[in-house]
């Protein structure tokens, strides 16, 4: 397997994964489930406001990764 073609095959796998996280989150949590309430409220669709919630999940786990390889000073 050609090395684009296998890095591609694991950000479809982790994009796979933090929509998993999203729809328990949506199932589980009842701040998320206020903001779907809001977002809806707004005039938003269900996609629209899963893939805000998708990116912010990104955002977060970005945030946790680099501090996790970042030296302490």
């Amino acid at each position: 397997m050609p090395v684009v073609a296998c890095h591609h095959q694991r950000a479809q796998q982790g994009v796979a994964k933090i929509h998993s996280v999203i729809l328990t989150r949506l199932r589980a949590k009842q701040r998320n489930k206020e903001y779907v309430a809001s977002r809806t409220a707004e005039g938003r669709t269900e996609r629209e406001i899963i893939r805000c919630l998708e990116r912010c999940a990104a955002r977060q786990l970005c945030r946790i990764i680099h501090a996790a390889l970042t030296p302490a000073t």
